[in-house]
């Protein structure tokens, strides 16, 4: 049974990036046979996915139709559905730079212990969250001592943006760069190209305990090379650090200080050690507000 116009267009506006438009109907009318059959076999075949809304079957491969217009004429392509996409991308970042959530599974915005010297970063992470500022590429530059709760509030923001099907990248320092040396000249399945190239085009990156690894000239460029990228593309980046602001500029180079502060908003978390007095605080939930 042919499809009529309007079923035609309704398909169109659900499987492709295309907008519709007279150049497209004209093409669409001059093989009206062939796309009403591609489109009907596609209508039939694809129904709405469960876990994702999108036009996906239980045994879909994550692919979904698209048109394309080449040298005047209409054709189709497919790409890959954005939860399809989230989990290929996930399992990339797990496969080249261990990857574990797992890990990190009471580390959530809801059992965060607030107290009156980290108020100001929870409700900032919050609202950061909920006006997803991450969008427009800023930043978050976490200061403070060990054990304050930087660490718990970027894992937490890189976990809702996974919950978002936003994939991302949660990584400390030291491990960053064991795995970017290691790869060096090597014949390792991912390089030490290709590894950098996923940390720096990242949707979303954390990079945690900035300044424990040894400042050379290799790890100055790196970081460098990441952050200005970054910047550039204006990528979120969360980076938590131990050092004081002014340790940061005598430690960094003028370059990598001057992205950073250029695309991060600085919270200072000078609370205590929560790995030593978090027993004896008082637990304060916040899942309603987040």
């Amino acid at each position: 049974m042919k499809l009529r116009k309007e079923g035609i267009l309704d398909l169109m506006q659900i499987y492709c990036y295309l907008d519709y438009n007279e150049e497209v109907w004209k093409l669409l009318e001059n093989e009206y046979d062939r796309w009403d059959y591609i489109l009907e076999e596609e209508n039939e075949k694809r129904k709405k996915c469960k876990s994702c809304n999108s036009v996906k079957e239980s045994n879909c491969n994550g692919l979904i139709l698209n048109f394309e217009i080449f040298d005047g004429k209409l054709s189709h392509t497919y790409f890959y559905c954005d939860v399809y996409s989230f989990e290929r991308k996930m399992r990339l970042y797990t496969i080249a730079l261990n990857q574990d959530i797992e890990r990190f599974k009471d580390k959530e915005l809801k059992n965060f212990i607030i107290n009156n010297e980290n108020r100001y970063a929870v409700n900032r992470v919050l609202k950061y969250l909920k006006e997803e500022e991450y969008k427009r590429g800023v930043g978050i530059l976490f200061i403070g001592k060990v054990g304050t709760g930087k660490t718990h509030l970027a894992i937490s923001i890189w976990k809702e943006l996974l919950n978002r099907k936003i994939a991302g990248i949660y990584i400390n320092t030291i491990d960053l760069f064991h795995i970017l040396r290691s790869r060096i000249g090597n014949d390792s399945e991912i390089s030490f190209e290709e590894t950098l190239e996923l940390v720096k085009k990242s949707r979303f990156l954390a990079i945690d305990d900035l300044g424990v690894e040894k400042d050379t000239e290799f790890v100055n460029e790196v970081l460098f090379s990441i952050i200005d990228y970054r910047y550039e593309k204006k990528l979120p980046t969360i980076i938590t650090t131990n050092l004081t602001l002014d340790e940061i500029k005598k430690n960094l180079t003028e370059r990598i200080v001057s992205r950073m502060l250029g695309s991060c908003e600085v919270i200072f978390l000078n609370g205590r050690d929560f790995r030593i007095n978090g027993k004896k605080e008082q637990k304060e939930g916040i899942q309603d507000r987040a």
